[in-house]
């Protein structure tokens, strides 16, 4: 099986809502005069699509959701790690898909906001252990 995760259509996956996907983007792409002939949307399918309106935060979600399935704290994403990815990619001139330019930025979103959703993934997934024994 394969999943996907994504924002803004672009993503692979967003196939499997194509139409859908194309009535809600279209406009979207043509403020940005996007020169393909589908505009922004992704045709190729996957078994589960996951959209959401930052697909990092998405994937962030499913790290948190998937350290609870498999009782693995440590799978979940953590502020330290965004921080190090986030300055090894302004390092590298990566640019921000919000903002267009490198920056400490996810998606348009600041890195401060980041890091607190992050902590409260991190808040969440850790209140179903305790001290290092597993209480479900």
């Amino acid at each position: 099986a394969t999943c996907s995760i994504g924002d803004n259509g672009n993503e692979l996956g967003f196939g499997k809502i194509y139409e859908e996907a194309q009535t809600i983007l279209a406009p979207y792409a043509r403020n940005f005069r996007v020169p393909a002939p589908d505009g922004i949307v992704c045709a190729v399918e996957t078994d589960w699509l996951f959209p959401c309106s930052v697909s990092n935060l998405g994937c962030y979600a499913l790290c948190a959701a998937l350290a609870l399935i498999l009782k693995e704290p440590a799978l979940a994403h953590s502020v330290q790690d965004e921080i190090t990815l986030t300055q090894v990619g302004i390092g590298h001139g990566l640019v921000d898909g919000g903002y267009g330019q490198p920056g400490q930025f996810v998606d348009g979103l600041s890195l401060n906001a980041v890091c607190a959703y992050l902590e409260l993934l991190k808040e969440m997934v850790m209140k179903f252990f305790d001290h290092g024994r597993r209480r479900f």
